[in-house]
């Protein structure tokens, strides 16, 4: 028996959450598929999926123990919907993290020599359980996903309605008898360890699982003892046996030609996140009476079911709506690569593409400046401007390495820093000195509230700022070293590209450009490929600074301005996007409706004429904007420049800045 111990603090602070993410559930697919006792409701998932993991899955299968307990998978993976993004995260844990994970498995004989090697580090070892992961999620969930994620969602919303019509405490004395029972302030869990938990004001995250045992298993992190614990409450039950979980349906009634009109192809997206009558009328912007109407068609052409939630009703997706969306691609949760939208804002090693400082990348013909009257003035300002961009994309494939290879992560977590969003915001933010969160938060300007908050100050309590700096340059340019090889990494060329860089980083005006003069304020690195790397870092975020400048004058906030990239590149929804999607869906749907009530996105949540001349006005004014520097260099010393780095970027690009 574990028993969990609430605080009125714990109490006020119990949420819930949708899923455990992909690789969890992908490695809780894999374990239960070892079970005998599977259960009847899994019994046409394990035969459609069995035979075809293969030898694949064995580092999976290797990592699962004899007996006792076994790898939080959460802890090592995160919690990410995409698999892409929970690979990166498991490639990028801490060596200790992995450690403390593994070192108390009872793994079978046979496999302790490899899970040793896990535990030391070996990066083959995990790369082999990254291609499981994969290949996992691929087999056994992808072709499910969408019905997965609405039964996931169905059972939230029926804990989010438990919980408003009694409480948490409510909620607790409900939430999956017999496995757990209320006994106030104590939530006793059946379990075959014996242990007291106190969570001491931590609170507690709720999340139902698909692909669980039949067990409540608590989780927690254990290099972030201050985070919540995640309650895993298994999601099927025997109650599902014999319901169509697993199966798409053959066809439909004549009602579902009501479906091509816009509101109701509108109304079946939205209850595709579990909703009841009222929220479908405010999400869809009509009537109490009409959305009653839209649901009831829908019920009828069997693309949604209700049920009653109490004193409300909840409306939720069957599985032939789940198909519908799909096959129209307007429905995403765990699909992974073969998913629809954009790839994850995560792109390696669990270190997510830095949305700061905001790049402004668009499609190269979009957002330039049209040719200003004035003559020559005019042409060499449009010149520099072209010139701008340029640079910036020569240049950005540098700076990224900072991000997605391994050395810098490496370096700052050996200096101490748990994660590495303490590692990015310490380092990044070093230049500052030891501001507070409030400063950095300006500073980077599309963190969420509260983001920065959660690694500053504390990432300097015992790492001196200096230090972070100092291992961010260390690891970036060892970076740069090994992907570019010796014979480049050493050149003439890259010399000169280093000294035309640093001539131009060091000559723009720093008024108004906080993060540019603190780098600014920096020694420049006496090693080419250190200088080369600190310059060009210095010009992302002088840039940077003139983007957030281009955004308040357009008055496009942080999280605002990840939308507009979102539906730039093609993301829809753009609440999907890697960057935002983890944000509470209140949150989301404020910066949405505030987008359409501005006339920038429609009702579908796209682009208006208006919304997408915004976004190119910011994207010239910030090519605009971060032309000065390069005004200290002769057109000659443009063309060397550009001649320079064109060899050093495309064998980066070809890397993947990796």
């Amino acid at each position: 028996m574990k028993r969990i111990h609430f605080t009125a603090e714990d109490l006020a602070r119990t949420r819930l959450a949708t899923t455990l993410g992909a690789a969890a559930e992908t490695f809780d697919g894999v374990s239960l598929l070892r079970r005998r006792d599977l259960g009847l409701a899994f019994r046409p998932w394990q035969a459609s999926v069995q035979g075809r993991l293969g030898g694949r899955a064995k580092p999976l299968s290797a990592l699962l123990p004899a007996r006792g307990p076994v790898i939080d998978m959460v802890s090592l993976a995160g919690d990410a919907p995409s698999i892409e993004e929970a690979v990166d995260t498991f490639l990028g844990a801490p060596r200790d993290l992995m450690r403390i994970e593994l070192e108390n498995i009872d793994f079978h004989p046979s496999h302790r020599p490899w899970a040793q090697s896990l535990m030391d580090g070996d990066r083959e070892a995990r790369l082999e359980v990254a291609a499981a992961l994969r290949h996992c999620h691929r087999v056994g969930l992808a072709p499910f996903a969408g019905r997965v994620h609405s039964h996931l969602v169905a059972k939230r919303s029926a804990y989010m309605h438990t919980l408003a019509e009694t409480g948490v405490e409510g909620l607790l004395a409900h939430l999956c008898t017999p496995l757990t029972r209320w006994r106030p302030p104590v939530l006793e869990v059946r379990h075959a360890r014996d242990a007291d938990v106190h969570l001491g004001g931590r609170g507690l995250v709720i999340t139902p699982t698909f692909f669980s045992t039949p067990q409540v298993e608590l989780l927690q992190s254990p290099l972030e003892p201050d985070r919540a614990p995640v309650l895993a409450v298994p999601a099927v039950t025997g109650a599902d046996v014999g319901t169509p979980l697993w199966d798409i349906g053959e066809s439909t009634d004549r009602s579902l030609g009501d479906l091509l009109g816009r509101t109701r192809a509108a109304a079946l997206e939205a209850v595709a996140h579990g909703c009841n009558t009222t929220q479908l009328s405010r999400r869809l912007g009509i009537s109490a009476a009409a959305a009653s109407h839209h649901a009831g068609v829908l019920r009828e052409a069997r693309l949604i079911s209700t049920r009653r939630e109490g004193k409300a009703v909840l409306h939720v997706l069957t599985p032939l709506g789940i198909a519908l969306l799909e096959a129209t691609g307007r429905i995403g949760w765990i699909a992974g690569p073969a998913g629809r939208g954009a790839p994850p804002a995560r792109t390696r090693v669990g270190r997510p593409i830095p949305p700061t400082p905001p790049t402004g990348r668009t499609r190269p013909d979009a957002g330039k400046p049209a040719r200003a009257p004035g003559g020559a003035t005019a042409g060499r300002m449009e010149a520099m401007t072209h010139t701008a961009r340029r640079m910036f994309e020569l240049l950005e494939p540098i700076c990224l390495v900072t991000y997605f290879a391994d050395e810098c992560n490496e370096e700052l977590a050996a200096l101490g820093h748990r994660t590495y969003w303490d590692g990015y915001f310490a380092g990044r933010a070093a230049p500052l000195g030891r501001v507070p969160a409030q400063v950095v938060h300006a500073a980077f300007y599309n963190f969420a509230d509260g983001e920065a908050a959660r690694h500053i100050p504390s990432a300097w309590e015992t790492i001196p700022p200096e230090a972070s700096l100092a291992a961010r340059e260390r690891g970036s340019a060892a970076s740069l070293r090994r992907i570019l090889g010796a014979e480049l990494a050493g050149s003439p060329g890259l010399v000169r590209a280093a000294d035309l860089t640093t001539k131009a980083a060091t000559s723009a005006p720093t008024e108004g450009r906080t993060m540019y003069a603190g780098m600014r304020a920096l020694p420049v690195p006496s090693d080419p490929v250190a200088r080369l790397w600190h310059s060009a870092t210095m010009l992302r975020e002088h840039r940077g600074d003139g983007h957030i400048a281009a955004l308040v004058g357009a008055r496009i906030g942080g999280t605002e301005a990840h939308v507009l990239d979102a539906l730039a590149q093609g993301i829809h929804p753009p609440e999907s996007f890697g960057r935002i999607h983890h944000l509470p869906k209140e949150r989301l749907a404020a910066v949405m409706a505030g987008l359409r009530e501005r006339g920038l996105v429609d009702g579908d949540g796209r682009f208006t004429d208006a919304g997408r001349a915004t976004k190119q006005r910011v994207e010239a004014l910030t090519d605009e904007l971060a032309a000065p520097p390069y005004a200290s260099l002769s057109p000659s010393e443009l063309d060397e420049l550009v001649a320079e780095l064109e060899p050093v970027t495309a064998t980066l690009v070809a890397a993947g800045s990796r």
